[in-house]
């Protein structure tokens, strides 16, 4: 199979806009083996006004620094300890805000494995006033649209992200 351009940036906006629990994790592995092969365009998490502000983002091998220090210190397992919850967040900043080649391919895709157990210590990668207004902004006001429809919609576009995320583990 075939991937096509708009099939990636798809994937990528639903990767990089979207709360990780919005996005299956086939497609999120998936996207990071296409990073760096596929043209992209720069898109930015969503904020998520719960969460603290993570730290800023150095880009510099922090990440992959803080990476290890989650594999060797059993965060993976047990996330509640500040060591795991400092480097989680460490790696969640460098992750959304760096380039891809700022960190390993193992830290790149790796930080899926942590997202759940470390939920807890989740932040917010848009830090200035200027990112926050240039993010992507979806509302719930359909007020002109039928509901089912819209809810169909919203099924219909996760059934297509996990269905290009198994298309591009195919191809991989």
């Amino acid at each position: 199979l075939r991937i096509l351009p708009q099939d990636f940036l798809i994937v990528q906006t639903h990767h990089g806009c979207c709360l990780h629990e919005e996005v299956p994790e086939p497609a999120e592995d998936a996207f990071h083996d296409h990073e760096g092969v596929c043209e992209e365009r720069e898109i930015t998490r969503r904020r998520n006004f719960e969460l603290i502000d993570c730290f800023t983002a150095i880009c510099v091998g922090r990440g992959n620094t803080a990476y290890q220090v989650l594999l060797t210190s059993g965060c993976l397992t047990n996330c509640m300890s500040s060591v795991c919850g400092t480097n989680y967040q460490i790696l969640r900043t460098e992750h959304d805000n760096c380039d891809h080649d700022s960190l390993s391919e193992s830290a790149e895709t790796g930080i899926h494995d942590f997202e759940e157990i470390c939920e807890p210590f989740n932040c917010n990668s848009l830090l200035t006033d200027e990112s926050v207004a240039a993010q992507l902004v979806c509302t719930d006001d359909h007020s002109d649209h039928d509901s089912g429809a819209n809810l169909a919609t919203s099924q219909v576009s996760g059934f297509l992200v996990a269905l290009l995320g198994v298309v591009l583990l195919a191809n991989h």
